[in-house]
């Protein structure tokens, strides 16, 4: 799919934060491959670049490590909330722990996203809107 459509797609299925999914690259790039860090995953930004892939979601990404991962042809970026990355694998561990160690896991349901509101200025309301 074209990554335009790869980032409502991701927001979609990950645990809803404020910010959101933000999106890095050519809006018509044609996404067929997706690599996936949980949490914050800019120290592999070498690493996706090698492997060949067309996408790399991920959480806490820095400006100048992603600039320059895209000003060197890497491949599109996809930031996510730290949390939303990381939470939706819990429930298969807690299983994996229940079943190895017989013991009981309990998964907390707790947002720890730090971040609680997105402020989008007037005008990029206003274009949002108009897109809509």
């Amino acid at each position: 799919m074209p990554l335009a459509e790869l980032g409502p797609y991701i927001a979609g299925r990950l645990p809803a934060t404020a910010a959101g999914v933000r999106v890095a690259g050519d809006p018509d790039r044609r996404i067929a491959t997706l690599a996936l860090a949980g949490g914050a995953g800019d120290s592999f930004l070498a690493e996706v670049g090698a492997a060949g892939v067309d996408a790399y979601l991920t959480a806490d990404l820095r400006h100048h490590p992603a600039s320059e991962h895209l000003a060197s042809g890497g491949p599109a970026l996809l930031d996510a909330a730290h949390w939303a990355t990381e939470r939706p694998w819990l429930d298969v561990l807690s299983l994996m722990l229940k079943m190895a160690f017989g013991l009981p896991v309990c998964v907390s349901n707790v947002v720890t996203d730090v971040w609680t509101i997105l402020a989008l200025s007037p005008s990029t309301q206003e274009e949002k809107e108009r897109l809509a």
